[in-house]
């Protein structure tokens, strides 16, 4: 059905759906600090941070519905915006994020595979510095989010670091062998 639809009907359902996406989970993080705080909200003030939240959840789905038939520039606006979430504390954004960002990088798209051979280097550092802040609910996605970035490695051949991506993933890879569930 998305080759049927024009390219640009999508990019534009894209954009307003990260727009509401990035509105909602800036005030999901607000409610957040509001209640660690111990302020309270009013009854009938709003949403709770539990429906922002669930909120946030369809709409990161929603994105992830969208991402495959995006062009490189609503890439580059997806990118930027989900590296936030890779390090966000809860476990249902984190694993969006990384099931999002294994979408971009594993898809056989044109414009995905260009945008990976352009944004390689700041994709494999991002997702090393968000190790620190993995949550182990989120461990299986981050592992096929892994997966889809070391199977783009023949294509980029040609560049010359990288082989540099391999050592800094292999002891996740390693250690996750382990776990029987996978």
């Amino acid at each position: 059905m998305l080759q049927l639809v024009k390219r640009m009907y999508w990019n534009t359902l894209f954009k307003k759906a990260l727009k509401k996406l990035l509105e909602n989970s800036s005030s999901a993080e607000e409610e957040e600090e509001k209640s660690n705080k111990g302020e309270e909200e009013e009854e009938g003030e709003g949403e709770s941070a539990k429906e922002k939240l669930e909120k946030t959840y369809v709409l990161s789905d929603i994105v992830y519905a969208l991402c495959t038939s995006l062009d490189v520039e609503n890439l580059n606006w997806l990118y930027r915006s989900i590296f936030s979430q890779l390090i966000d504390t809860d476990s249902g954004m984190q694993k969006r994020a990384y099931k999002i960002l294994a979408a971009i990088c594993g898809c056989s798209n044109p414009s995905h595979r260009q945008f990976f051979v352009e944004n390689w280097k700041a994709i494999v550092e991002q997702v090393n510095e968000s190790t620190s802040k993995l949550t182990s609910a989120a461990t299986k996605t981050r592992i096929a989010c892994i997966k889809a970035i070391v199977l783009q490695v023949p294509t980029l051949l040609e560049q010359p670091d990288i082989l540099s991506i391999l050592p800094s993933f292999l002891g996740e890879i390693l250690l996750s062998c382990k776990e029987s569930e996978w």
